[in-house]
């Protein structure tokens, strides 16, 4: 098959498929369209999302349980198709920080002429003892 065949299946294939309806959801979307409004009220009273899948997954079949993830991905998508609101309100975002000021480079702090003197002057080393020699000696 060459290139433009390929790309003419693919368009006759696509073709197909905008004819056909696409399908609403599954069945859990159907259910959660059903309950979204009655699901909403729970949440106001305080309960939380795990609660009511627990809730729903005590009435269904054990091969036909509710993943909690799934259940509040479909929900937002019902809110957000029917135009509902969220139940908790977004979070304030915070105030934007200003922008820092660059750091002017610090002078070390300024010590009193007696300590400056004893800093500044070179160490003199020679009278502590090299400890290879002494590990040598013993």
């Amino acid at each position: 098959m060459t290139e433009t065949d390929d790309i003419a299946a693919a368009k006759s294939a696509l073709k197909e498929l905008n004819a056909i309806r696409p399908s609403k959801g599954s069945p859990l979307m159907r259910l959660i369209r059903a309950i979204v409004h009655d699901v909403q009220e729970s949440m106001r009273q305080g309960h939380t999302i795990n609660d009511i899948v627990a809730r729903l997954n005590e009435t269904r079949a054990s091969d036909q349980q509710i993943n909690t993830q799934t259940f509040r991905n479909y929900l937002q998508a019902v809110r957000k198709e029917q135009g509902l609101p969220p139940v908790q309100p977004k979070r304030k975002k915070l105030a934007a920080k200003k922008p820092s000021q660059p750091s002017t480079a610090k002078a070390p702090p300024k010590l009193p002429p007696s300590q400056q003197s004893k800093e500044t002057e070179p160490r003199n080393d020679a009278h502590t003892p090299n400890i290879r020699k002494m590990r040598g000696s013993v």
